[in-house]
């Protein structure tokens, strides 16, 4: 008899089920998510009012902007994912302001109760003006649920979607902006179930 599917896990909500986290620091490596959250808290305050830099204000040169990236599933709202995160990311960005591109990772995601080895990417970034706007990607790994007398079944998924944000502060201190995107989830039977995500991202240098 054929296997039926009874569940495929959503697109961030695997992350109670992996491995724990480890460190609390803000670069990749390592961190909590309820240190995720503080810090994503913290840079809102210091910069959450700040004015959009001016082009001309910007720096130069190669500079690198450290936050998070704070996630909710396929309703999300910039205001729900800063206030009521349901998973948050370490983000890095790399800011190449001569030849006006940026790129950049989102790893240690992380739940309340764990962590995931899910890490996207943030490429083909292009800076203009004070505004940044780019590609998301990345492979997610999912579990088919299957009937108890068939062994789960492993499967990964590919990452689609898109990031923008502005500068701010006098002298680009500061990223404030979003990401969304999706992933095409397949059971045993070959259908498929969209899952999306988005939330904000906000980050220093």
């Amino acid at each position: 008899m054929q296997s039926q599917l009874i569940l495929i896990a959503p697109i961030l909500g695997l992350l109670s089920a992996c491995a724990t986290t480890g460190g609390s620091d803000m670069t990749p490596g390592g961190a909590d998510f309820d240190t995720l959250v503080a810090e994503g808290t913290d840079i809102f305050a210091r910069y959450g009012t700040a004015a959009e830099t001016a082009p001309a204000d910007l720096p130069g040169g190669v500079v690198t902007y450290n936050g998070v990236a704070l996630f909710q599933g396929p309703n999300w709202t910039v205001e729900g994912a800063r206030n009521n995160p349901e998973t948050a990311g370490v983000l890095q960005l790399l800011a190449d302001f001569d030849n006006n591109m940026i790129s950049g990772t989102v790893t240690d995601v992380s739940g309340p109760t764990g962590s995931s080895i899910l890490a996207i990417t943030l490429d083909d970034g292009v800076i203009s003006g004070n505004t940044v706007t780019g590609l998301i990607g990345g492979t997610f790994p999912y579990t088919v649920k299957t009937p108890d007398d068939v062994p789960d079944i492993m499967e990964t998924a590919d990452i689609f979607g898109t990031f923008e944000a502005n500068f701010l502060g006098a002298a680009g201190e500061a990223l404030s902006g979003t990401l969304s995107g999706s992933a095409t989830l397949r059971d045993i039977n070959g259908d498929t179930e969209i899952a999306a995500f988005g939330g904000a991202l906000l980050a220093e240098r």
